[in-house]
């Protein structure tokens, strides 16, 4: 069966035979149960193709979260090391402080003992 291209041409080989029809290549042939089910594949495959894409822009974007994740660690773990950095710089500090309390002690003691050592002579 083909479906009528409705350009008022005559099907017919000789217009003077009746019934005797050639047939036309711009005719599509209609196949009603068959189209319908193609339609309906193509629409689950479109829905297939559909869900397939969510699924690669949610890996997509699970990776940039993983991503980020893993940025935030590394500028975490940057932050520890300078935060260690600075205490060993406090405690540097602190034991140079303890040398030249030392050394002002020790400083004060030789005086002592020189003016003693003066005093004595």
């Amino acid at each position: 069966m083909y479906r009528a291209d409705n350009d008022g041409a005559s099907d017919t080989v000789d217009p003077g035979q009746p019934g005797v029809t050639r047939p036309v290549k711009d005719r599509l042939p209609v196949v009603r149960g068959y189209d319908r089910r193609r339609r309906e594949s193509a629409v689950i495959g479109d829905e297939a193709a559909v869900l397939s894409r969510e699924q690669l822009v949610t890996a997509r974007e699970d990776n940039v979260h993983f991503r980020e994740n893993a940025a935030d660690l590394r500028e975490g773990v940057a932050t520890s090391r300078e935060d260690a950095a600075h205490l060993r710089e406090g405690e540097t500090t602190s034991r140079e402080d303890a040398a030249d309390l030392r050394e002002g002690k020790a400083a004060s003691r030789e005086r002592e003992i020189h003016a003693t050592e003066k005093r004595q002579a």
